[in-house]
């Protein structure tokens, strides 16, 4: 997996630079909820959990158990699946809003080819 390298700017506090991961996190998938708690995230552990008994929930209510449950299931997948794809850009723009800026050029690149970040002229 890629890597994006980010440093705090700020002649009054200093900071250590940080390593983000670019890219799908596709580890989500089957762990869900559990990645983010591995990588010191409980926000989005708690909204990803949040998400699953809701749509498990619901789909309960609607369905009848052996198909509701296969329904929840299909639709948490389908949660995961959309968190893999976007998990590591939405960790890497909370760290540009709290100051940080890529390290080096080639970050700078890969963060402006996604969008994320434009160059300071």
């Amino acid at each position: 997996m890629d890597k994006v390298y980010l440093k705090y700017y700020n002649d009054k506090e200093y900071r250590n630079p940080v390593q983000c991961d670019f890219g799908p996190a596709w580890a989500i998938l089957w762990q869900g909820g559990f990645y983010a708690y591995k990588k010191n995230d409980p926000n989005r552990a708690l909204i990803i959990l949040i998400l699953h008994v809701c749509v498990i929930t619901l789909s309960l209510l609607i369905a009848p158990l052996s198909i509701g449950l296969m329904i929840g299931l299909v639709f948490a997948l389908f949660i995961n699946f959309l968190f893999a794809l976007n998990y590591n850009m939405i960790v890497i723009e909370g760290f540009i809003r709290a100051g940080y800026l890529p390290m080096d050029s080639i970050s700078s690149e890969k963060l402006i080819q996604k969008g994320i970040y434009f160059k300071l002229q």
